[in-house]
Order: structure tokens, then C-alpha cells, then sequence
């Protein structure tokens, strides 16, 4: 009987399916390594070329809280670059205005492309957002 069933187990593969769960979880986690990767080279070019309309998330830590809100690029002139602030602070991450929120034009803020790109680095810009329809709000300017 030894024999017989060492037989079988010499002329039995595993079935494939048995590694499946395996290659799918390792399929998706290399989409989301590249799908990161990228979206931080094109939020590096979006910052490293601003165009009018682009908004910035921006991520704050102070006081050991976090909080964010959205600049959104009014003009450029040479080096700088005009934005305004939204109306409200969110304290937790979103990726659009509430509905009650709005760009604020008396808020106008003043940067260099050189801080832009430090801001980036500090990893203060959490994503830059271009080509974007009206569900997102930011087309609101008050």
C-alpha cells in the first residue's frame, strides 16, 4: 500500500488553484505601489509647473493636530504664484469642498515656485488636483 500511495504523490502536482489567493493579493499590492508611485511624480510636476485653476490640498500639523484646507491658483507672474484659500478648515482628510465652502478672493496668498516646491517636500501639499469637474465645489469663488 506504500508503495502505491508514494506512486500518487510522485504523479500528483498541486493544483493551481491553491495559489491563486497569493498572486492576486501580490497583483494588487504591486497596482497600489505603482499607482503611488505614479501619482507623487505627477503631483511633483504639477508643482513644478503650476497652472492657473490647479488646488492644492494642503496638510497642517500643529499642536499635534492635523488639519486641511485647499489653495486654488489664481495667476502666475514669472516666479509667482497668486492662490486663494478656501473658506472653512477641515480636520479630517477630504478630497473635495463641503457643500457650504467656497474659494474666499479678499484671501489672497502669495508664493514662490521654490516654496511650493519646499512645501512639497515637506510634504505640507498632500495632492494637487487639475482638470476637475463642478462636483468637486472648486469652482466656488465667493
Amino acid at each position: 500500500m506504500a508503495a502505491t500511495q508514494k506512486h500518487y504523490e510522485d504523479i500528483t502536482r498541486t493544483p493551481f488553484y491553491l495559489y491563486t489567493l497569493a498572486i492576486l493579493l501580490v497583483g494588487i499590492l504591486s497596482f497600489l505601489v505603482i499607482a503611488n508611485i505614479y501619482t507623487q511624480k505627477e503631483k511633483a510636476k504639477f508643482v513644478e509647473n503650476p497652472s492657473i485653476g490647479d488646488v492644492y490640498q494642503i496638510r497642517k500639523n500643529e499642536n499635534n493636530s492635523i488639519s486641511y484646507y485647499f489653495l486654488k491658483v489664481t495667476s502666475i507672474k514669472g516666479d509667482t504664484v497668486v492662490v486663494y484659500h478656501n473658506n472653512l478648515v477641515y480636520t479630517g482628510f477630504v478630497i473635495k469642498l463641503n457643500d457650504e465652502d467656497y474659494f474666499v478672493k479678499d484671501d489672497e496668498l502669495i508664493f514662490s515656485k521654490n516654496e511650493l516646491k519646499q512645501m512639497l517636500e515637506r510634504a505640507e501639499i498632500n495632492s494637487v488636483e487639475r482638470g476637475y469637474g463642478d462636483e468637486e465645489g472648486f469652482n466656488r469663488v465667493k
